[in-house]
């Protein structure tokens, strides 16, 4: 499991606004935690849905500790993504501004907007599995979605001007 969802669950920690610089903690945690309950005999249907769980939670605590000692910094994406893909400068520059202008609306959003919306719309998971994840009801994840895009929209219209209307 480690080895096939490593690079998932630190690219979704990233993603939910943990530091660079705490991330590989962060997701050692998070195997950690998995690990243990592994080893208490819990059976896991669906290992990726399951660690999005663990994941949620120990990003929740790292926020809690996190608030009491510094400011929460945003973070590009890994070296590992861009290793993965095809680029150049010009792309990879873009590719980094695009991110640093989603991220800066992200931390504008509520904590409980922004997750759901990273889980859906980021990660594409389902609404059910969002649910799960965040222990949050079905309709709520749903209504949160909605309420989340909207507000997504508006800042990105207010802050970039509608630059990109793709968003």
């Amino acid at each position: 499991i480690y080895e096939q969802q490593f690079g998932d669950v630190y690219r979704r920690v990233l993603l939910l606004g943990v530091s660079i610089a705490d991330a590989e903690d962060v997701v050692q945690r998070v195997f950690m935690v998995a690990y243990e309950k592994a080893l208490a005999g819990v059976d896991v249907e669906y290992p990726a849905a399951w660690l999005r769980g663990i994941t949620m939670r120990i990003v929740s605590e790292h926020r809690r500790w996190w608030r009491v000692r510094r400011a929460k910094a945003w973070l590009l994406r890994t070296s590992e993504e861009l290793a993965r893909e095809h680029t150049t400068p010009e792309r990879d520059t873009e590719a980094l501004e695009t991110l640093r202008q989603v991220r800066e609306v992200l931390e504008m959003m509520s904590r409980k907007l922004k997750d759901v919306l990273v889980l859906v719309e980021l990660e594409g998971c389902s609404s059910r599995e969002a649910a799960d994840a965040l222990g949050s009801p079905l309709n709520t994840v749903r209504s949160r979605r909605r309420l989340a895009r909207e507000k997504f929209a508006v800042l990105w219209r207010e802050h970039f001007h509608g630059e990109d209307n793709d968003v």
